[in-house]
């Protein structure tokens, strides 16, 4: 619960959630856990999900001709 917690605070900061909003969000997100180096989606895949980062950095990129384009 303690993750589902920072959530909430986070998404209270800009809006209020409801006791309903709460329970669907608390059903509807899991934790995911990954380590160092690991791709949390791959290219050519599409993503279905939505993400909250607790802790750590994202890094977003496209290939073109072979390279990492950082955006």
């Amino acid at each position: 619960m303690h993750q589902m917690k920072l959530l909430f605070d986070h998404i209270e900061q800009y809006y209020p959630l409801s006791t309903a909003a709460r329970e669907a969000l608390a059903e509807n997100f899991e934790e995911l856990v990954l380590a160092k180096g690991k791709f949390l989606i791959t290219e050519g895949r599409v993503c279905k999900h939505l993400y909250f980062l607790q802790q750590g950095a994202l890094r977003g990129y496209i290939t073109v001709d072979g390279k990492e384009i950082t955006n």
